[in-house]
């Protein structure tokens, strides 16, 4: 079963159950980002899952996004310029700031927990790469340009530690999990 199928799955069960937003959305603030849309044609909604209450945050092809630690961010990739790049708004959806600028594909932002940190994935060295930069864009480090596998939807640890990715390695699917600097990685099986 495909990754996002299984998610969409796990999703619908913690949202029918009337439970609270499910764990692995940065919902800090009570809300649940939303990318709703036709391929390429988008929009990011911040949703509250109790009443149905949504705000339009942005319109154009916003995918990928996750709140900062703190609730008042949202980091997600876009593609104004025809290629995905992150960006970071207001959690009211103004100040938009573009972080990224390249002819790759940027995607799959992720804070670390203190909210100093994004990690994403990349193609721009050839391959899919974890990255790892600063919150206001400076500092882009790649942490897996060692390894020639495709590393993508970085996720960060609860005490920040960690960074767990999904990796092509050995010609199956598993889990990299890395320190934030990528000195120390390792394959889950």
């Amino acid at each position: 079963m495909p990754r996002a199928a299984l998610c969409l799955i796990v999703l619908a069960a913690a949202l029918a159950s009337g439970g609270a937003t499910p764990a692995a959305t940065s919902n800090i603030n009570g809300h649940l980002l939303v990318a709703t849309g036709h391929r390429h044609n988008m929009a990011l909604f911040a949703m509250q899952p109790q009443n149905g209450d949504r705000l339009l945050l942005n319109y154009g092809t916003d995918q990928g996004a996750a709140y900062s630690p703190d609730g008042t961010k949202i980091a997600f990739m876009n593609n104004y310029d025809g290629d995905f790049e992150i960006c970071v708004m207001n959690a009211d959806g103004t100040g938009i700031k573009q972080l990224t600028k390249n002819s790759a594909i940027d995607g799959y932002p992720t804070w670390s927990p203190d909210g100093r940190k994004i990690a994403f994935a990349s193609d721009r060295d050839g391959d899919d790469d974890i990255w790892v930069m600063n919150a206001d864009g400076s500092d882009q480090t790649n942490i897996t340009s060692d390894d020639p596998s495709n590393n993508e939807d970085p996720h960060w640890s609860p005490d920040g530690r960690w960074i767990g990715s999904t990796t092509d390695g050995y010609g199956v699917w598993h889990v990299l999990l890395l320190s934030p600097d990528g000195k120390f990685q390792a394959t889950l099986n």
